[in-house]
């Protein structure tokens, strides 16, 4: 798959912050929005938007929703691995990354993920 950007102005000189469309039922500050199984993703989901006021938008936030299980053909629920790579870049340079490698167990009412690599480092 490609990789989707979505480009955020940081100073109010830049213009104004852009339009994104809904895609996929998810919302409009989704960067990646998971396939759904019977209304239940089977991967991440990761939304992306700019914090700040209208003078000083130096912020950006990256929030990750992940997968509480795939529904199986048995009414149970399948353990989902879940793999991405979010990298936040400033003039072309990257300032932030996020990396993640792991997988979710739905356990009842609650779901248990662990990670075989999760890294911050750039």
């Amino acid at each position: 798959m490609a990789a989707k950007r979505i480009t955020f102005p940081m100073r109010a000189s830049d213009g104004e912050p852009p339009d994104q469309e809904p895609h996929g039922g998810c919302g409009s500050t989704a960067l990646i929005c998971p396939r759904k199984i019977r209304t239940w993703p089977n991967g991440a989901e990761v939304d992306v938007w700019a914090k700040g006021g209208p003078t000083a938008r130096g912020l950006v936030k990256v929030l990750v929703t992940l997968p509480r299980g795939v529904p199986t053909l048995h009414y149970s629920l399948a353990k989902t691995p879940v793999g991405l790579d979010v990298k936040v870049l400033q003039g072309g340079a990257r300032i932030a990354r996020l990396r993640m490698a792991g997988r979710c167990d739905p356990r009842g009412q609650f779901s248990q993920c662990r990670f075989k690599t999760l890294s911050t480092a750039l």
